[in-house]
């Protein structure tokens, strides 16, 4: 009988368990939804298709510079910057860093955003700084549910259309400035 009880608790328990989940995958598809982010992972599958062999651009990851960026080094710039003329690979260094920083995330720690502008892009949804903060901003939602948690109080009250103006976005974008984070940025230089 004891064990019959003990059973019945832990499928409670999961249960209650799998409820949670339910509502925590479905408040994030709310927010999801209203932030109406460019879509970043094509854009991330797109670039790395560009790449002519599984190892092009690899070689960013073996410079000083770039080890001393992941490492976080005290003194060490925040920022590590890739210039070069147009075709000349930025993109590819890009998804490559990409792909690094998200294979060692637990061991880095923190959470991982991308973007790559478009430049061309008639519908404005890939080469503005409000696009940009929007899938920065849900790339982080996906990986943090604490900051889900506040998100969900902001965004529940808005439209979708509020949702995505640029003061919002900007406020969402604040709050997210103090979690632990790396964001890659693709630039064309003739994006706005």
């Amino acid at each position: 009988m004891r064990v019959l009880v003990l059973h019945l608790r832990v499928k409670r328990q999961e249960q209650q368990h799998l409820q949670l989940l339910d509502i925590l995958l479905t408040n994030k598809e709310f927010i999801l939804t209203k932030l109406d982010a460019p879509d970043y992972q094509r854009d991330h599958r797109d670039a790395s298709a560009q790449r002519h062999h599984a190892s092009s651009g690899s070689w960013i990851l073996q410079e000083p510079q770039f080890k001393t960026w992941v490492a976080g080094h005290k003194g060490s710039n925040a920022v590590l910057y890739v210039s070069g003329m147009p075709g000349s690979g930025k993109t590819t260094l890009a998804s490559t860093v990409i792909d690094y920083l998200k294979s060692q995330r637990d061991a880095l720690g923190g959470n991982i955003g991308f973007f790559y502008f478009k430049y061309g892009d008639e519908q404005g949804c890939h080469n503005s700084t409000d696009a940009m903060l929007r899938a920065i901003i849900a790339q982080l939602l996906s990986q943090d549910d604490v900051l889900m948690g506040s998100l969900q109080k902001k965004c529940a009250p808005l439209s979708r259309s509020d949702a995505i103006q640029e003061p919002f976005v900007k406020e969402l974008g604040k709050d997210c400035i103090s979690l632990p984070a790396t964001a890659v940025l693709d630039r064309s230089r003739r994006a706005r």
